[in-house]
């Protein structure tokens, strides 16, 4: 007698608090191992605000979050610290870009005049990609 093979049932389990307290941990601990100082501090941020609401009443934080939102610092500091960071960037964008640009001229400029001067030479610095394309004894 040939018995049919059995299907299993498979139960999909929903994630409880356990769960979410070890993904959770798991999260915090590979963030503090990482190094990503920042992050850490702006969840201990995020666990203060939530934990300060939690406890507060209604009346109690509509109040608190009116006086705090009323204040033209509130916006004036994140957003003007936002503008100085990214004027910093785009000036060292600006001045890393420049001094690759001119080596890309430098280049281009030796590559151009030794083709029409009928010597050619070596170019004195390659570091787009860091191999030495004369070396064949690696080639597959």
């Amino acid at each position: 007698m040939v018995r049919g093979k059995q299907k299993k049932k498979i139960v999909k389990r929903g994630a409880n608090f356990n769960d979410v307290l070890i993904k959770l941990i798991d999260s915090v601990y590979n963030l503090v191992n990482s190094g990503n100082i920042v992050g850490v501090i702006l969840l201990y941020f995020c666990v203060q605000v939530f934990y300060i609401t939690q406890k507060l009443s209604d009346e109690a934080l509509d109040k608190y979050l009116s006086q705090i939102f009323s204040h033209e610092l509130f916006y004036t500091i994140p957003l003007g610290g936002a503008l100085v960071i990214s004027l910093l960037a785009n000036y060292h964008q600006k001045k890393t870009y420049g001094t690759h640009i001119e080596s890309l001229i430098q280049t281009r400029k030796e590559l151009i005049h030794g083709i029409t001067s009928g010597e050619m030479h070596e170019l004195r610095s390659h570091n787009t990609s860091g191999i030495n394309s004369g070396e064949t004894a690696d080639d597959c």
